[in-house]
């Protein structure tokens, strides 16, 4: 079971977050456990633990089965904007329940999981992933990135990290593709959920704003990239997605595109299993 007071006095030390609203989730599932546990979908079955980097909080759990002989391989999980990175353990919205299912499939599955905690790029301005600066060493959240990765080669956690995996919903799924472009290397291979390539973003006063027509010349090195999108997505475009992987396609990169006809912005949990076997291909 979860460790639900270590992460309810967390979310209270935190001014940002909504604590009502949040307290009153966690009380319930104190009682309730929120998720499809018949189904297996509860992460709630699962013990999470909080450390801090770069003067940032992240969040991780192991599966509950013995480690691969050389560990767990590791996903990072980057949440979408205005979200947090306990959306992908708090099902307390249908987004978030569709990313709990993700949480869960992977542990269930042997994946050790990593759920990051984005700032804000920019002021005044939702919570988010800074995808719009490209120079690595000036991105914070690419240096957070790797001080997590340098976190977990410290500890004595059972982690493979020969085998280490990304994705994200959103803004998160940008971020996946700014890490892709500027930290080509850091992981084996990403996936883009309602995302796009974030090179095609330039941030306006109304928000971000989509280059559909640009095309862009994309590393032989760029990590092997599965894109996900909703065909009725009204805030990132399938049209989006479907650039990214023919940019991807003509740089040779291992890709792969799928798109769901009926549905719009949210996380894509009928393919939970695609991502997961997506990674389980491009394992070392």
């Amino acid at each position: 079971m979860i460790n639900k007071i270590r992460v309810l006095i967390y979310i209270m030390k935190s001014k940002t977050l909504v604590l009502l609203t949040i307290i009153g989730i966690l009380l319930s599932s104190l009682l309730f456990p929120i998720g499809i546990s018949a189904h297996k979908e509860n992460a709630f079955d699962y013990d999470f633990h909080i450390n801090r980097v770069d003067g940032r909080f992240f969040l991780w759990a192991q599966p509950n089965t013995s480690s691969f002989e050389n560990g767990y391989p590791v996903i990072f999980l980057f949440h979408g904007a205005a979200q947090h990175a306990f959306s992908w353990i708090i099902p307390w919205n249908k987004w978030n329940r569709n990313q709990v299912s993700f949480t869960t499939n992977a542990l269930n599955q042997g994946f050790f999981v990593v759920c990051l905690e984005s700032e804000k790029p920019v002021r005044p301005g939702p919570r988010a992933w800074n995808v719009f600066e490209k120079n690595s060493s000036k991105n914070g959240d690419l240096n957070y990135i790797n001080d997590v990765i340098l976190w977990l080669q410290s500890s004595s956690l059972e982690v493979d990290l020969e085998n280490i995996f990304c994705t994200g919903f959103s803004s998160g799924a940008f971020m996946c593709s700014r890490i892709g472009i500027s930290k080509e290397s850091l992981f084996n291979a990403i996936a883009l959920n309602s995302g796009c390539n974030a090179d095609s973003i330039t941030l306006t006063m109304r928000g971000p704003l989509f280059d559909l027509n640009k095309t862009f010349n994309l590393s032989v090195h760029h990590p092997p990239t599965l894109i996900l999108h909703g065909k009725q997505d009204q805030l990132v475009p399938v049209k989006c997605g479907m650039n990214y992987y023919t940019d991807l396609q003509k740089a040779n990169v291992s890709s792969s595109l799928l798109i769901e006809p009926k549905m719009g912005h949210i996380w894509l949990k009928d393919f939970n299993q695609e991502i997961l076997d997506w990674f389980s291909q491009h394992m070392v």
